[in-house]
């Protein structure tokens, strides 16, 4: 058996020894300092037993380590939010040059400020289209400052790269 084997072999052992003893007696004892066992119960801890058998986590029981969770839950909806905002800004300015027939992908990155306005895009990916590429170029720099940022992501800038798609008969 090699080292990390051994290793790993351990681990599962340690791992099965730990859930047979939540599993069987439902409580932990250690000895303090003084030498008198403290008690730990698992409700205390919020794992309590389940109907299946073996250990059950409380939601309610720790109200506290959910409130990070939930804030850091609600920026990512809020920066996803204001991205398919970003998205449909620029979509909607696709056609202000009156250009028809573009059919391509033309990707930009910029930065957003915290007061929504855009830094100059700069081209990552061509779409083979200078007419297009233009196009695209103009729809960005015509949705910079037109989408409020929410209060939740801050101050800091965002950096973006987006993606202006050019179809037929898309609009």
């Amino acid at each position: 058996m090699t080292t990390t084997e051994r290793f790993y072999a351990a681990l599962a052992i340690s791992c099965l020894a730990h859930w047979g003893m939540l599993h069987l007696f439902g409580a932990a004892s250690a000895q303090n300092s003084l030498g008198t066992p403290t008690i730990i119960s698992m409700e205390s801890l919020g794992i309590g037993a389940s109907l299946q058998g073996g250990a059950d986590i409380s939601m309610e029981a720790t109200p506290t380590r959910m409130e990070p969770q939930n804030t850091a839950d609600k920026r990512r909806e809020a920066f996803f939010a204001f991205l398919d905002e970003l998205d449909a800004a620029v979509h909607a300015h696709r056609m202000d040059g009156g250009e028809e027939g573009l059919l391509g992908v033309a990707a930009y990155a910029f930065t957003v400020r915290p007061d929504g306005s855009f830094t100059d895009p700069v081209l990552r990916q061509t779409s083979g289209s200078p007419a297009l590429d233009a196009a695209a170029y103009r729809a960005v720099r015509a949705a910079s400052g037109s989408v409020k940022r929410p209060e939740l992501l801050g101050n800091g800038d965002i950096p973006v790269v987006l993606h202006v798609k050019y179809q037929y008969d898309l609009h």
